[in-house]
């Protein structure tokens, strides 16, 4: 074998294993990026349901089961009003908006969702879909991404 052969033999040898060698480190850095993506999302659902649990979101919960079907004419009340109890339920309005913004922007997954928040998301649409929708006669953007999020939970649920 000629100086040249052996070189030129050599070279190859070596791409190749830098190409097996810069392969592993994608791949290896593909997991990486994933495993980070699965921390933020937990450390996200984390945050969602200490605020979920939260003094304000549990007393809007509270004030909004004991509206019942008043809800629509006691909600008109205390946003004339500008009650201090108008805030707390803009608040659980605002929750959920906040999860769908988290959901569409892929900072969670729907399936965490709807498997942490669905029954509750969609019972709470239910009961805010008269309000939603008169502000979004106003102003379509209003909780505009709570109204999707829960009517394609909704959807999952009765197929």
């Amino acid at each position: 074998m000629s100086p040249i052969e052996f070189w030129t033999m050599a070279y190859a040898l070596t791409t190749i294993i830098i190409m097996v060698i810069v392969g592993a480190s994608a791949w290896w850095a593909k997991g990486q990026l994933e495993e980070v993506k699965r921390a933020r999302q937990l450390d996200c659902l984390t945050t969602l349901s200490e605020k979920w649990s939260s003094d304000l979101i549990r007393e809007a919960r509270r004030i909004t089961d004991a509206a019942g079907a008043n809800f629509d004419e006691i909600w008109k009340t205390l946003e004339t009003e500008s009650s201090e109890d108008y805030f707390k339920l803009a608040a659980l309005a605002n929750f959920f908006e906040d999860l769908a913004i988290l959901e569409k922007e892929g900072q969670i997954t729907f399936e965490q969702v709807s498997d942490r928040f669905g029954p509750a998301l969609t019972y709470y649409h239910g009961v805010l879909a008269g309000i939603i929708a008169e502000h979004q006669k106003e102003d379509a953007r209003v909780l505009e991404n709570f109204d999707a999020l829960a009517k394609r939970i909704e959807e999952t649920t009765t197929s």
